[in-house]
């Protein structure tokens, strides 16, 4: 009886390997449990979530070898500009924590400015191209230089004017605690650029 009592706890006895294995699987089985949530509930998470949202391919670039020219505003169409603006105001509101309505409202704001802004570009494009003839012009004419400045100021102020209107009413839109951790955020981006 002894021999037979034996002979059925060795079949449950491991080695050390095994038991070392054992542990393992049992600490990685515990800890995906705990750590698939706390990962899909972390901001790097919901922002690599959305960057692979937009057509189910993601598009990993390292900073400055992507290889593909940006597009800017002036070039996209309006379902473009939509789809980027309301892109990046998720990103924005998964770093501070916005709710769906401050979202909602932060993208109008955005999506209102965008829209206004979308001509400024290509103004701001010929006018450079404008000076440049007047610049290497046969003749210099100085009247027509000092009035296209003049003008570029004009609408330089116009839409520093417009940016601005924009950010104090996002701002309005936010809580104290969010402005301070966008400013942070903020910093931290500078931070990194070297700023």
């Amino acid at each position: 009886m002894t021999k037979n009592n034996d002979t059925h706890t060795s079949k449950f006895k491991l080695t050390k390997n095994q038991t070392i294995a054992a542990v393992v699987g049992g600490i990685a089985i515990l800890g995906t449990a705990v750590a698939v949530p706390a990962i899909a509930d972390s901001r790097v998470f919901q922002h690599a979530q959305l960057a692979m949202s937009d057509d189910g391919g993601a598009r990993v670039h390292k900073a400055g070898w992507s290889g593909h020219k940006r597009q800017g505003f002036s070039e996209m169409s309006e379902a473009d500009i939509e789809k980027r603006v309301t892109k990046m105001v998720r990103h924005l509101s998964i770093e501070i924590d916005a709710n769906a309505d401050q979202e909602k409202l932060i993208t109008e704001v955005a999506l209102a400015t965008a829209k206004e802004l979308k001509p400024v570009r290509d103004e701001f494009h010929a006018a450079g191209e404008k000076m440049a003839d007047l610049l290497t012009a046969a003749t210099v004419d100085r009247a027509a230089i000092e009035a296209l400045r003049a003008e570029r100021l004009v609408a330089t102020d116009e839409v520093s004017k417009t940016v601005i209107n924009a950010v104090a009413q996002v701002s309005e839109i936010l809580t104290p605690q969010q402005r301070e951790g966008l400013a942070e955020r903020l910093d931290q981006l500078k931070s990194m650029r070297g700023h």
